[in-house]
């Protein structure tokens, strides 16, 4: 049992629920530096104030109302009760993250406080050392349900499901009832559904959860047959000649040339019939004189050389090599891969360009200030959150499930609040949910109680 006593007081514009402690009741010490250097969003931030022997804790309520007053106002709508209900068993579950206490935790209509609409909470922890008497949960979810009133046109199923757990005999489980809401909160019965719109009971207004539009992207392009590359100290081969069977037939006014017994020359193109100029370039050098050497030289000697080279009656033939003539391969016709080996590779760098010009020429990373890790940004979505399964995991009850994600489009990048419990804050802006917002170099990035810093590199 408590032995102090609680009291409103407002002193500057700031409305404070005062608690002062009665003799004996010892202060705990690390309780209130936890709640006190953590700053955690879910609890009321409290100061404690001795003048003389007088020892009071004095909470920050400003801008909120108990909850036994909020349930005396307008009807409310189905998402309001559920946002309330999440957000105090969210706070329920960061307890244990800070180590705290469950007995110090007063969860009454009384000590709990929501801010216009709901959308937020603040829940009264008491630092003693002393252990407070244990509160049942389940006896407040049952208040607050048997004492609202609701919209009318609202649907009862998701109230009178809650209401028969809280109801039956067995003892209230703070997990199973938890999953219950969450049940309804996330859509598994589209609460939400049935709201009119436009006409939430929240400052933090419920926005159908949309993912943003990504750049459509093109059918990839058939790649190409790969043909493996050279090695580098091997000279490239030239084409190799085909059969003369494959060649297309000689036309009619050309011949194949012989050499000594007109023999086909293989592997040798067609040769049209050459020319006396031809045949005269074509004279290889040797013994036999030229005729240009023998009419600057004449006489009886020179004249007898010439013959004898030319094949010429009174003397032996003379034996010489064929001069070696250079036939240029006739066109080929293309095989039906012809890919040149740079060409070819060409085309492949093309193709792996064009399929990734979609992507961002920079990169990003977020500092988390409380470790100094580095988290690289390196896909089109990043989700952060509590669950096992999210791009970057923060152990960290404080956190949501899927708290905040962080997507890019070319090389902009953008954070988007879901719908979170604890908020997402850019540069001290309060973001709302599934609205995303820009994000620039040095933003700094605020989820619940972790502080992040936003770099381009």
């Amino acid at each position: 049992m408590l032995g102090g006593s609680f009291r409103f007081e407002e002193n500057g514009g700031k409305q404070n629920l005062t608690y002062t402690l009665a003799e004996g009741e010892r202060l705990d010490r690390y309780t209130y530096g936890m709640l006190n250097n953590n700053k955690i969003e879910s609890f009321a931030p409290v100061a404690y104030v001795q003048l003389n022997e007088q020892r009071e804790l004095k909470y920050d309520v400003t801008g909120f109302e108990m909850v036994t007053s909020f349930l005396r106002g307008a009807p409310m709508h189905n998402i309001t009760l559920l946002t309330i209900f999440s957000g105090v068993l969210e706070a329920i579950g960061t307890l244990e993250a800070f180590g705290i206490a469950s007995s110090s935790l007063l969860i009454t209509a009384d000590t709990v406080f929501v801010k216009s609409g709901g959308s937020e909470q603040r829940l009264i922890c008491l630092p003693m050392q002393e252990a407070t008497e244990a509160l049942d949960y389940g006896a407040f979810f049952k208040q607050v349900l048997s004492d609202a009133s609701f919209a009318p046109g609202e649907s009862t199923n998701c109230r009178m499901t809650l209401l028969n757990y809280l109801n039956r005999p067995e003892p209230f489980v703070l997990a199973e009832f938890r999953k219950l809401v969450d049940k309804f909160f996330y859509g598994s019965y589209n609460a939400r559904s049935t709201q009119p719109a436009g006409n939430l009971q929240s400052d933090r207004p419920i926005v159908k959860r949309t993912e943003p539009a990504s750049a459509p992207i093109a059918p990839p392009k058939p790649a190409p047959k790969p043909v493996a590359p050279p090695p580098a100290s091997t000279p490239k081969q030239a084409p190799q000649p085909v059969a003369v069977a494959d060649r297309p037939a000689p036309p009619a006014s050309f011949a194949i040339p012989g050499v000594g017994g007109n023999f086909a020359i293989p592997g040798a193109a067609p040769k049209a019939q050459a020319s006396k100029a031809d045949k005269k370039k074509a004279e290889p050098p040797g013994d036999a004189p030229s005729l240009m050497h023998l009419l600057m030289h004449f006489n009886a000697e020179e004249l007898e050389k010439y013959k004898k080279g030319r094949g010429g009656k009174g003397g032996k033939e003379k034996k010489r090599k064929a001069a070696p003539v250079e036939i240029a391969p006739p066109p080929l016709a293309p095989p039906a891969s012809n890919h040149d080996f740079g060409y070819t590779m060409r085309l492949e760098r093309e193709d792996i360009d064009a399929e990734t010009a979609s992507l961002p020429l920079i990169a990003a990373c977020l500092i988390r200030k409380s470790t100094g890790e580095k988290i690289k940004i390196d896909a089109a979505e990043l989700i952060i959150g509590s669950e096992a399964h999210n791009g970057y995991v923060l152990k960290n009850q404080a956190i949501s499930r899927r708290h905040a994600k962080i997507t890019r489009a070319g090389d902009e990048f953008y954070v988007t609040d879901l719908r979170s419990l604890n908020y997402t804050r850019v540069n001290g802006k309060l973001l709302q949910p599934n609205e995303p917002e820009p994000l620039v170099d040095g933003a700094w990035i605020k989820l619940a109680n972790e502080d992040f810093e936003f770099h381009t590199d």
